[in-house]
């Protein structure tokens, strides 16, 4: 029997609840250990879809819950987790989540939801994720709502225009400050005129001129923005930021997250080296695969290693929810969906581990949330959490 054949019925098994702790370990195993044909991949994940967030509570006894309900009793123990290839879809959140292992990962902590409470959801209306959607606005005022079918603005030669070659405005001999803005539901990435490429992440703007000096590129960031910075031979490239800090590069690979709504400022390197530089000019060298963060406002730096394809998940049209606390991961979610997340109890201990794709709508990926026991309510653009 090939693998794709042991697989297809090893999940039988499972959909039908009737799959034992040896067979669930051998599912596992080929889980681990082989890319399973796409078609066979999709086959079962419509068998896997769940209407919990869509239907009432009384539609919710389909072959996936009464699936996760059978291996939850055999399958108490949940002690130790063992991390999977990232390429496994986000369908067999529902085998993982039941034996306490992660590619949804999680570890939930004294989450509590009140029987009364679980399984109330009313049929919604879904919500679709955002895309290149953003604004530029000229120092003298005029600004263009950019082509969304377009993904990059061009800032070169005297001109501006999209990746494409259509011209959007020719500047000539002018020199204007630009703000590329992206709203929530939105992004966008820029080629500035020295050469170097910019990807902004949902509610996020980057300044920038029409054309650097010669000596020093001067840019601002707010949000969320990755940089592949030109080199250009004693031409430094600084990235201003809020409070006064600033990140200083010759040629570089790097992605800073600075969020108002976030405490912290953070610059996390990956090709090359940067100096992040405080208020009180105090400064920091940073080395690939390494994250400098600093209070806002604050002058202390502090440094520590990270997993660098985490960071830029988003630059790939990926959530990553490696680590994150809950209410974390609800401000991507706030952003890329332009939702408002209200929580109606303490904010639940939950943590998450894995990723998903950011092109899929909103009640597929609060499908990983709800496993966790998590109780959510969409009215609108407004998400309650119980």
């Amino acid at each position: 029997m090939n693998a794709n054949q042991e697989f297809e019925d090893l999940f039988t098994h499972l959909a039908n609840g009737t799959i034992t702790k040896p067979q669930l370990d051998r599912l596992i195993s080929l889980i681990e250990q082989h890319d399973f044909d796409q078609e066979l991949v999709h086959r079962l994940k419509l068998e896997l879809e769940q209407p919990t967030l869509l239907q009432e509570s009384a539609l919710v006894d389909s072959i996936a819950s009464r699936a996760r309900a059978n291996i939850m009793e055999r399958t108490a123990v949940r002690t130790k987790t063992r991390r999977i290839p990232r390429s496994i879809i986000w369908w067999a959140a529902s085998i993982l989540v039941v034996s306490g292992l992660t590619v949804q990962y999680f570890k939930q902590v004294d989450t509590v939801v009140p029987a009364e409470e679980r399984g109330a959801y009313v049929a919604v209306q879904d919500i679709a994720p955002g895309g290149n959607n953003a604004v530029l606005t000229l120092s003298n005022g005029k600004t263009f709502v950019l082509d969304s079918t377009e993904q990059q603005l061009v800032s070169q030669n005297g001109a501006i225009g999209y990746d494409g070659g259509k011209d959007l405005l020719a500047l000539k001999d002018s020199v204007y400050q630009l703000t590329l803005a992206t709203p929530r539901r939105g992004q966008y990435q820029a080629l500035l005129p020295d050469g170097t490429r910019v990807w902004l992440n949902a509610e996020s703007k980057i300044n920038y001129p029409s054309r650097f000096d010669r000596d020093n590129r001067v840019v601002s960031v707010e949000g969320e923005a990755y940089f592949e910075v030109a080199k250009k031979q004693g031409s430094k490239f600084i990235v201003q930021l809020q409070g006064g800090s600033q990140v200083e590069v010759l040629g570089t690979h790097f992605n800073i997250n600075a969020y108002s709504n976030f405490s912290d400022i953070k610059t996390t390197l990956l090709e090359g080296s940067v100096r992040v530089v405080s208020p009180d000019r105090a400064h920091v060298m940073l080395r690939p695969n390494e994250q400098a963060a600093q209070k806002r406002n604050g002058n202390a730096i502090r440094v520590n290693r990270v997993n660098v394809d985490d960071i830029v998940a988003w630059k790939n049209n990926k959530f990553n929810f490696d680590g994150l606390r809950f209410e974390e991961i609800m401000s991507q979610i706030e952003r890329w969906y332009d939702i408002e997340v209200e929580y109606k109890n303490e904010i639940p201990k939950v943590e998450f581990y894995g990723e998903i794709g950011r092109q899929n709508t909103l009640l597929y990926v609060l499908k990983v949330f709800e496993n966790s026991g998590i109780k959510l309510q969409l009215k609108g653009n407004k998400l309650l959490v119980y």
